[in-house]
């Protein structure tokens, strides 16, 4: 429910200020989501969009598809160090 969703967010979610980053997008409305990517960029933050071409390519910027194979091939490394 949509209460759970923002339960979950006010428990896990950070507040983000990033800084400007100067880049220009087709749909500068994006741009507050690649800002907030980049800032968190050294934490291993991905920007997840079903519209990669309204931003610059780079690999943290990735489909939902893709970023189901990335926590899935996550949780089979995670698995493989705990059998070891």
């Amino acid at each position: 429910t949509i209460r759970k969703i923002l339960g979950a967010i006010q428990q896990f979610g950070i507040e983000v200020y990033p800084m400007p980053t100067g880049e220009i997008l087709i749909d500068m409305d994006d741009l507050i989501f690649y800002e907030v990517a980049m800032e968190k960029r050294e934490d291993d933050a991905y920007l997840v969009t079903g519209n990669q071409k309204h931003y610059p390519i780079r690999e943290f910027i990735v489909s939902p598809a893709e970023m189901i194979r990335i926590l899935e091939e996550f949780e089979r490394n995670e698995r493989e160090q705990e059998g070891r």
